[in-house]
């Protein structure tokens, strides 16, 4: 916002580069021999040099009359007088029981002034009809010619309001208005923080069957304030459940049908502003794309990479994967086994969500308990040769050998074929019994592996004594 002189200003002040709208408030005044009409004027002739205008919006008041301004340039003068210690230095003549005196007479007369000084620019800058003598009558402007706009196709209607302040906000929201028609009106301010908040409550309804979830009862306002605007789904004032919405799984297919474009996150913020611009902040739009990637099973990748965004970094670069998500049998054995021998529990819904959460989890165990269980399988092996076993023929070889080529492959697949390995493979005892074999691996870490009935000090423990029976040398 700038307050100058707009006949004098050049080009590059009336110019704007910025995304954001400039406000240039003109003086109610100027020297003899211009009024507002020259400032007119430069606006004008600034408009035909620049086709392709600017997001700039200027206010030219009518000037004030000349009792205005002695209104005005005493109260400058009453205004410096006031402020500070000065009123001592210029009171040193009188008196000290006259200063009290004089220094009230001053402070009523200033009261009264910025009264009338007020009132006068209300008049200059439009929101007054009635000037009261305010103004000076040939120098002029009628109230539309006060307010213009140098972007073309925008002309901002006189605002209604009660103060300069308030006029002013009504002018940007105008601009705002113009620039981007379908804005929502959000009840909420449109933070960071909150946004995070909103998206902590909603997600879970991308993993539920019929796009429902209960929301949390000190969150229900802000939902319903931030994701209905958003056209993320339905908060409604009394309810208690969000329910997901198919807006922008809607828009961004029939967009992708028609364009035939590729999917990135740059091509999506582009088509929210399609047809008509929201103006929405980033952190905002990365909001609805992450919630449409979730409801239609899609990840974020980069030359061939997988990404985890967040709502305050969603690079324009991703591209959006639609993943390819296993058969249903496919998907409930693997659940079952997952939970059944690595301890991994995830919700049954087939989603893309659901998927990469168990397979992280499940490669996270696998790759921590692959080292131990190579070890044990080796000692294991070694005991058994010395006792004359043949390893092939026992069921504790065979569970060992399972678990760790089970985890050999999982740690060696990428995450997308988890499931479908976890489906297929092979179980050679139980799964209880792998899921032991995993648990002590896991717990234990071992790197070196005392067989049974052997204590710490290599000394043979009372239960052994009693009764030892052939495998007492086997490794747990």
């Amino acid at each position: 916002m700038l307050f100058r002189n707009i006949r004098e200003l050049p080009d590059a002040s009336l110019e704007n580069t910025d995304e954001s709208w400039k406000l240039i408030i003109d003086f109610p005044f100027d020297e003899p021999g211009h009024g507002p009409r020259d400032d007119l004027s430069r606006l004008q002739a600034f408009a035909q040099s620049h086709r392709e205008g600017a997001r700039t919006l200027c206010w030219l008041p009518s000037f004030l009359s000349t009792e205005a301004q002695k209104d005005l340039g005493m109260l400058v003068i009453l205004e410096h007088i006031l402020t500070g210690e000065r009123f001592s230095q210029y009171a040193n003549h009188l008196s000290p029981q006259d200063r009290p005196v004089a220094k009230s007479l001053l402070e009523n007369q200033r009261t009264v002034l910025n009264e009338r000084v007020r009132s006068h620019l209300e008049a200059a800058y439009g929101l007054e009809t009635f000037d009261r003598g305010s103004l000076d009558t040939t120098h002029y402007l009628d109230l539309a010619e006060r307010y213009v706009s140098l972007l073309p196709g925008f002309e901002p209607q006189p605002p209604s309001a009660a103060t300069l302040d308030q006029a002013k906000e009504q002018l940007l929201s105008q601009a705002l208005a113009h620039e981007f028609p379908a804005a929502p009106k959000f009840e909420a301010e449109i933070k960071l923080v909150h946004l995070k908040k909103v998206y902590e409550q909603v997600m879970p309804a991308a993993q539920t069957p019929d796009g429902r979830v209960l929301i949390e009862k000190t969150m229900r306002t802000l939902v319903r304030q931030i994701a209905d605007p958003l056209l993320l789904g339905e908060m409604g004032p009394d309810a208690t459940h969000f329910v997901l919405g198919q807006h922008w799984r809607n828009h961004f297919h029939r967009k992708l049908a028609e364009t035939h474009s590729d999917l990135t996150v740059a091509q999506l913020r582009e088509w929210i502003d399609d047809p008509r611009p929201m103006g929405l902040p980033k952190e905002a739009q990365n909001l609805v794309i992450v919630v449409f990637a979730a409801q239609t099973n899609r990840t974020f990748t980069m030359h061939e990479a997988s990404f985890e965004p967040t709502l305050a970094d969603l690079r324009d670069e991703y591209a959006l994967r639609e993943q390819r998500l296993p058969g249903q049998k496919d998907w409930e054995l693997a659940v079952e086994r997952a939970g059944s021998i690595f301890g991994v529990a995830v919700s049954r819904l087939l989603n893309t969500s659901n998927v990469n959460a168990m397979s992280t989890e499940v490669k996270k165990k696998a790759s921590a308990a692959r080292g131990p269980c190579q070890k044990y399988c080796q000692r294991l092996r070694e005991r058994m040769a010395k006792l004359g076993l043949t390893p092939e023929h026992t069921d504790r070889w065979n569970t060992a050998s399972t678990t760790l080529g089970l985890l050999e492959r999982v740690h060696h697949r990428d995450a997308g074929n988890v499931v479908d390995l976890l489906a297929t493979t092979e179980v050679a005892t139980s799964e209880a019994a792998m899921a032991s074999a995993l648990a002590r691996r896991l717990s234990s870490r071992e790197t070196s592996i005392r067989p049974a009935g052997i204590s710490s000090r290599g000394s043979v423990s009372s239960r052994t004594k009693d009764k030892e029976p052939r495998t007492r040398y086997l490794p747990r």
